[in-house]
């Protein structure tokens, strides 16, 4: 049996690939981690300074409470944890095992998910925070929201399937193109920015769900923020 030095050099240019695309998801999940933070320390403030949020029982602030001051230091612990092993597994020129990328994207997915429901909450409850750290909220959210799908439609697309274009297409990829990680993330952080910009279009039952949950969340997403801004703007009664 060969080495790994004197193997086939399409294999050991498969390895160096996986290596390479490894290293980008991991860059990745270190920014949404640290973008996470950034937002659960703006809403932790928020709580200690409002009274109203800090003594409501409802449903929202409750929720609001809990993922800003129970869970945060938890998830903080989590990701950490996570950093250490990723990083000791890249200094040892190891292969990050798939279930543990996989799992740090179930937790942005899934952390985008319970952001977004809070945010919509907070908007029947314009007492509980003040226009402009919701606005900051949602600010600070945007790029989280954009980096995650494009892990989504990358995980979708390239990982499960080994080739893209074959659960989504992107209008800014040629078909004489192949989509690299970075076109996914191009393309959804240009469906925030410019709507007339990179499409994305779903090619089978899958993708289409995907797209349509991306773009309903983001059509909410623009709402909230008009809302907010009117919010701001509006003069006092």
């Amino acid at each position: 049996m060969q080495s790994g030095e004197g193997g086939d050099p399409s294999s050991r240019a498969v390895a160096n690939y996986t290596k390479k695309e490894q290293l980008k998801e991991v860059a990745v999940f270190m920014a949404l981690v640290l973008i996470e933070y950034s937002n659960s320390e703006n809403l932790k403030a928020a709580v200690h300074e409002n009274t109203s949020l800090k003594a409501s029982q409802s449903f929202i602030a409750e929720a609001v409470r809990l993922t800003s001051l129970d869970l945060h230091p938890i998830l903080l612990v989590a990701t950490a944890i996570w950093i250490a092993l990723t990083i000791t597994a890249i200094a040892r020129h190891r292969i990050i095992p798939r279930w543990m990328l996989d799992a740090m994207g179930i937790w942005a997915a899934g952390r985008m998910s319970l952001d977004f429901i809070l945010i919509n909450g907070l908007i029947f409850h314009p007492g509980l925070i003040q226009p402009s750290v919701l606005l900051s909220q949602i600010l600070i959210y945007l790029p989280f929201f954009a980096i995650t799908w494009g892990w989504i439609f990358y995980r979708l697309d390239r990982v499960h399937t080994g080739k893209s274009a074959s659960i989504i297409t992107m209008s800014h990829v040629g078909p004489t193109r192949t989509a690299q990680t970075y076109d996914y993330y191009h393309a959804t952080f240009n469906a925030i920015i410019n709507k007339g910009g990179a499409k994305i279009t779903g090619m089978n039952r899958t993708g289409l769900i995907a797209t349509l949950i991306f773009d309903t969340m983001l059509l909410c997403l623009y709402a909230l923020m008009i809302t907010r801004l009117f919010q701001l703007i509006k003069p006092p009664i």
